[in-house]
């Protein structure tokens, strides 16, 4: 197993809210327990996330994108947003180049130069033990489900 370090952005941003400097020593607790008062095991229970929303606005307004999907096959996902905001097409295969040094595609612009997402998105998930895996995959499940019920569509999570 090898241990990561912690997502700059969010050690940047929130510094107060880590309390190691890897994922493992946030996400648990000192008796291995999963921590759920951790930003990132807080932040994926969509469940909680979105319940609040669903007061103000309808399933139907909301368009959940898979992240995995997105990365597959970008200018499918972004026709589907394009049809779920009720806007013409404009995404097209075209409008994108393959970075072969981030292993992304990149939007490019009208001079032909690439935009690509910072260097600290689209970052392959770094592995755990299994040990770590099956603790996190048993405590998000019952909110998985929830949030699959509420939404309608299961993910392959």
């Amino acid at each position: 197993m090898f241990k990561f370090n912690i997502d700059f952005q969010m050690k940047d941003a929130n510094p107060q809210r880590l309390n190691g400097d890897t994922f493992e020593q946030n996400a648990f607790n000192a008796d291995g327990t999963v921590n759920p008062s951790c930003p990132f095991i807080h932040q994926s229970c969509y469940d909680k996330q979105l319940k609040p929303w669903l007061k103000y606005f309808s399933k139907d307004q909301f368009l959940i994108v898979d992240g995995d999907k997105f990365k597959q096959d970008q200018v499918a996902v972004l026709n589907e947003v394009e049809d779920f905001l009720g806007i013409d097409r404009q995404i097209t295969m075209d409008r994108f180049v393959y970075n072969t040094t981030r292993g992304l595609y990149c939007v490019k612009t009208p001079s032909g130069e690439q935009a690509c997402l910072p260097s600290h998105k689209g970052q392959t998930h770094p592995s755990l033990k299994d040990s770590d895996y099956k603790k996190l995959k048993k405590y998000f499940l019952p909110h998985n489900e929830i949030f699959f019920e509420m939404f309608g569509k299961r993910y392959p999570w």
